[in-house]
């Protein structure tokens, strides 16, 4: 290689000399400049495997520093939008919590045990593991909000503004998403990510799953309802629906939202006398009414 380089250097020295020396007078023009150039090229050829080496830890450093600076942003905005919907039930590290409750709804990702045993292997791919179900799961939501004509896929970051608009979700959440998304790229195309960076990616997901009743991001019904005291099986995203000023046969008799079932749900729902659980009477409390107008 370095007898390469000192031949390819001789040749372009003896091509400067005699495309400068035929004129009267030296000439330095953009032929000139061409030939420099290829000349330190030629000189550095030897060097170019540590020089590759060099820009490549550069750039895997500058992207570990971005995307520890993202996510840092992200966590940030995870907090604000959780205050607002759920309670505390974050660890105090930020990591993942192992003994704290699930939500017993349908949750915005179901984040497999696979995909927490992946980033002690390999965080990166957990962490684009991860975005990749954020990305399915917010296609998943626009198209349950109605608003995907599903004539064609549409982007992540599209169907996200489209809930903007329609004001499914507000601003910070709508910036939370975003985030989230410039996470997956940013982790896809070459950053350097940690066990911590991506722990932390992680937690701001377990976020979104901890929505409060009525306000969860997963418009799938809740088969199991019943058992945990709700009025139906889309009570735990019914806020997420649009609230009509005057009610169709597609509104919710109790909440009045837009039920995600659409005008068959809300039938079923009358005839099986769905009410208020407020406003629900037990046997005893329903007797002693009774007598009581009487």
């Amino acid at each position: 290689m370095r007898y390469v380089s000192v031949a390819a250097a001789a040749v372009v020295v003896a091509l400067i000399v005699v495309h400068g020396t035929i004129p009267e007078h030296f000439l330095v023009d953009s032929t000139t400049i061409a030939l420099l150039v290829l000349l330190v090229a030629a000189l550095a050829l030897p060097f170019f495997p540590t020089i590759r080496k060099y820009i490549a830890e550069l750039n895997l450093f500058g992207g570990g520093v971005k995307f520890r600076d993202e996510v840092e942003r992200a966590a940030e905005k995870a907090e604000s939008v959780a205050a607002k919907e759920a309670g505390e039930h974050r660890s105090p590290d930020g990591g993942h919590d192992e003994s704290r409750e699930r939500p017993p709804w349908p949750v915005f990702v179901n984040i497999g045990r696979h995909l927490y045993d992946l980033i002690e292997q390999d965080p990166k791919l957990a962490v684009v593991g991860l975005g990749i179900e954020v990305e399915r799961a917010i296609k998943e939501l626009v198209k349950g909000m109605g608003l995907d004509p599903g004539q064609r896929p549409i982007p992540a970051t599209r169907a996200v503004s489209m809930m903007r608009r329609a004001k499914r979700i507000d601003a910070e959440e709508e910036a939370l998403f975003l985030q989230l998304l410039r996470l997956t790229t940013v982790a896809l195309f070459g950053a350097l990510i940690t066990k911590e960076d991506a722990y932390r990616f992680f937690s701001i997901v377990e976020n979104l799953n901890d929505f409060s009743v009525g306000y969860s991001l997963n418009l799938s019904p809740n088969e199991d309802w019943e058992a945990q005291g709700l009025s139906c099986r889309f009570e735990h995203c019914i806020e997420r629906m649009p609230l009509k000023r005057e009610r169709g046969d597609g509104s919710c008799s109790v909440w009045g939202h837009e039920c995600p079932g659409g005008p068959e749900q809300v039938s079923i729902c009358k005839s099986e006398g769905v009410k208020d659980p407020c406003s629900r009477l037990t046997g005893q409390e329903e007797k002693e009414a009774g007598h009581q107008e009487k």
